[in-house]
């Protein structure tokens, strides 16, 4: 009779050590899962900054009757086709302390398009010396990414 319950005990041990790790590559995969997700969506969103290829390529500035500065920027996008959803410009003017100020257009160019953006009356705080234009995207999931500014490239403000 002890030779049968050992037998048993071996199997139910053996069937027991099977589930923990089973439950244990479970547990991992659920907490690594996410990051490499994540990790996937950053490149993903990274790729399609490049390839959008946004530049301003114009800016001009005046100080109104009332002292607000405005400015007027060209911005083009690049020749070729991204599958996010381009939803914003985000107009990076710096002035000649250093200061910079973020100035939204929802105004997107189509591929190879230029397209011009003034800003609102009620003007800049500083004088800009140079503006950038950064993109903003949306995936499939809705999620918004906006491009890296660092490197961006940018044109004087004349």
């Amino acid at each position: 009779m002890k030779k049968g319950k050992k037998g048993l005990s071996e199997i139910v041990t053996t069937l027991l050590f099977v589930l923990l790790a089973l439950g244990a590559v479970i547990l991992v995969w659920a907490l690594v899962r996410p990051i490499l997700t994540r990790s996937g969506e950053q490149i993903t969103a990274s790729q399609e900054c490049m390839n959008l290829d946004l530049q301003a390529t114009q800016c001009a500035y005046n100080t109104t009757v009332t002292g607000k500065n405005n400015a007027t920027v060209l911005y083009k996008r690049g020749a070729q086709a991204i599958t996010s959803n381009f939803t914003k410009v985000n107009l990076v003017f710096t002035a000649t302390d250093g200061t910079t100020i973020t100035v939204v257009s929802t105004n997107v160019p189509t591929i190879l398009q230029t397209v011009s953006f003034t800003t609102p009356g009620v003007g800049l705080a500083k004088v800009p010396t140079k503006v950038s234009a950064i993109a903003t995207l949306k995936n499939a999931a809705g999620t918004e990414t906006t491009c890296e500014v660092a490197g961006a490239p940018s044109v004087s403000c004349v």
